[in-house]
C-alpha cells in the first residue's frame, strides 16, 4: 500500500462518501471507487460499507485506519524535515506568531527575515497560542514564537528557546480612578473593567478561579483594545512595546500595583525542525527584535518599515 492510497482510504473515513473526498484528493468519483476496490483486492479485506448516507468502515476497516492515520502522519513529518533541512534558503517555512505580539514585533521580524533570506518563502499565521500549539504538532506549522509564564512547566518533547523576558505593564488612562493610586492590590484591580489577556494566561499568577480573570474586553489584537484605555473605559494589561506610545504622549500612565506579570518569549519548534539551519536563524533574527524593541522602542521599527 503506498502513501496515496492511505490518503485516498483517510479522506473517504474523513468526508463520509467517495464523491466528497474525491472532490478533496481531485480526482473522479469512479476513479477513486477504483482504486479502492483494487486496495481491497490486494489485502483481500474490505474497507468500507456503502451506506444510505456515505460510506462506514468495516470493523478490520477501523482496525487498519489507527494505523495508517499514524504512518501516514510519521511519513509527512519525516517529508517536511527533510524538506526544511534540503531546502535551505529556497525552501518554505511556516510560522506562527502570538496574538500578544503584534505590531512592531511582527513587522520586523518579516523585514529582517525578507532582508536576510530573499530566497525563502514565508508562511504567516498570527493566532493565541491555544490555536498555534496543535499546527505545530501537527507540522502544519515549523516555528512558532509565543507569550508563556516563567513558571511554566514546558514539554521537554517540544524545544523551547528562551528569547526575551517580557515586559507587560499595567496601564489606564490618567483620569482613571486607579490612576495615581499607589500599590494597589489585586483585588482591587478586579473591581474594574480590564482588557487584556484571558483568563488561562493570568491565572498562572493568582491564586483565584478562572471566572474572576475574565477580562471585560478581549481581542487577540491589541489595537483594539487600547481606544478603551485612552477613553477611560477600562485599564489594560499589555506588552510595553504595544503601549509605548500612548505612555510616551501621556494618553496612558502606568499603574503602581503590588503585583507583577512574569512572563517570556519563547520560539518552540519540533526536535527535529530545531536543528534546521533555516529555523536557527530565524530564531535569531527573533532575538534581535525583541531586544531592540526593549531598548529602542516602536519607534525605530516603524522607521524601519516606510523607510
Amino acid at each position: 500500500m503506498d502513501l496515496p492510497k492511505m490518503r485516498q482510504v483517510i479522506a473517504i473515513h474523513r468526508h463520509g462518501s467517495f464523491a466528497k473526498a474525491a472532490e478533496t484528493l481531485g480526482m473522479s468519483q469512479p476513479s477513486l471507487s477504483r482504486s479502492i476496490s483494487r486496495l481491497e483486492d490486494e489485502l483481500k479485506i474490505k474497507i468500507f460499507e456503502r451506506t444510505a448516507s456515505g460510506s462506514a468502515l468495516t470493523p478490520v476497516g477501523e482496525l487498519l485506519m489507527a494505523r495508517l492515520q499514524r504512518v501516514v502522519a510519521d511519513t509527512e513529518a519525516l517529508m517536511r524535515d527533510a524538506t526544511l533541512f534540503a531546502g535551505g534558503e529556497g525552501g518554505v517555512v511556516r510560522i506562527g506568531i502570538s496574538s500578544a505580539l503584534r505590531g512592531p514585533f511582527v513587522q520586523d521580524f518579516m523585514l529582517r527575515a525578507a532582508d536576510a533570506h530573499p530566497n525563502l518563502r514565508i508562511h504567516l499565521e498570527i493566532n493565541n497560542r491555544m490555536a498555534l500549539a496543535p499546527q505545530l504538532a501537527s507540522r502544519d506549522l515549523d516555528l512558532i514564537f509565543v507569550v508563556a509564564s516563567s513558571r511554566e512547566q514546558l514539554d521537554p518533547a517540544t524545544p523551547a528557546s528562551r528569547l526575551s523576558d517580557l515586559d507587560f505593564v499595567v496601564a489606564a488612562s490618567p483620569g482613571h480612578p486607579l490612576a495615581g493610586r499607589c500599590a494597589i492590590p489585586f483585588a482591587e484591580f478586579l473591581r474594574h473593567r480590564y482588557a487584556g489577556p484571558v483568563a488561562p494566561l493570568v491565572t498562572t499568577f493568582f491564586d483565584v478561579s478562572a471566572e474572576d480573570l475574565v477580562p471585560f474586553y478581549s481581542s487577540n489584537d491589541y489595537e483594539g483594545l487600547l481606544p478603551l484605555a485612552t477613553a477611560g473605559l477600562a485599564t489594560i494589561i499589555a506588552p510595553r512595546h504595544c503601549v509605548r506610545p500612548l505612555l510616551d504622549d501621556g494618553r496612558l500612565v502606568t499603574l503602581d500595583v503590588t503585583w507583577v506579570i512574569d512572563l517570556v518569549l519563547l520560539a518552540l519548534s519540533t526536535r527535529a525542525a530545531a536543528g534546521a539551519p533555516v529555523i536557527r536563524k530565524l530564531v535569531d533574527h527573533a532575538r534581535q527584535v525583541v531586544a531592540a524593541l526593549e531598548t529602542q522602542g516602536p519607534a525605530a521599527v516603524a522607521a524601519r518599515v516606510t523607510a
